[in-house]
């Protein structure tokens, strides 16, 4: 008699945003909430939430562009900043468009210094987030939560992403789709 082996097939959504389809508890933190996964691999996954700003924010970073340099201050008061994620918040990231290449809908994600302080100066990417933390999953713990309708798994767009205002992001991503979240039903059947 052959065993029966179950073959668990990874599903890449690196590149693709989530949105939290309206099963998720409004009391959780993840509520109406859109990320861009940033890597999905065997080892887990990491994502960035884009639509939770950091309202009413004192953020000055000061930094040493090598040894011997001199400590800089970078004042970042006027630079959209977001909350990323509960994971590791005081390391930060810049998500921000590709303006080099031809398809200009790619996000890159940076920690570089540099990027940071060319944003700062007016000429960095065009668009851009400065974003404290990140999300994590386990491995199929993501999978798992999409199973469970906790997550829609859409394309990434730049417009919804960097253009659109935080309290109509959700809503915005979710429109492009045609998806009309509150006429969704928990429970499968016929209608």
């Amino acid at each position: 008699m052959k065993k029966n082996k179950s073959i668990h097939q990874i599903v890449d959504f690196t590149g693709k945003t989530l949105a939290a389809t309206p099963f998720i508890d409004k009391e959780s933190y993840f509520y109406k909430s859109l990320i861009y996964i940033v890597q999905n691999t065997s080892q887990g996954t990491i994502g960035i939430l884009v639509n939770q700003p950091i309202i009413n924010k004192e953020i000055r970073f000061y930094i040493k562009m090598h040894e011997n340099a001199e400590e800089k201050s970078l004042n970042l008061n006027d630079i959209d900043t977001y909350l990323g994620g509960p994971v590791d918040i005081s390391k930060a990231l810049i998500l921000h468009s590709n303006d080099h290449e031809a398809d200009n809908n790619k996000i890159e994600i940076s920690s570089d210094v540099e990027v940071l302080q060319n944003i700062v100066q007016g000429k960095g990417p065009k668009m851009s987030l400065l974003v404290l933390g990140y999300c994590s999953w386990t491995p199929g713990q993501l999978e798992q939560e999409i199973k469970d309708n906790h997550w829609f798994v859409l394309p990434s767009n730049n417009q919804t992403i960097f253009g659109t205002i935080n309290r109509d992001k959700w809503s915005s991503a979710l429109e492009i789709f045609n998806i009309t979240p509150y006429n969704l039903s928990l429970t499968p059947g016929n209608c």
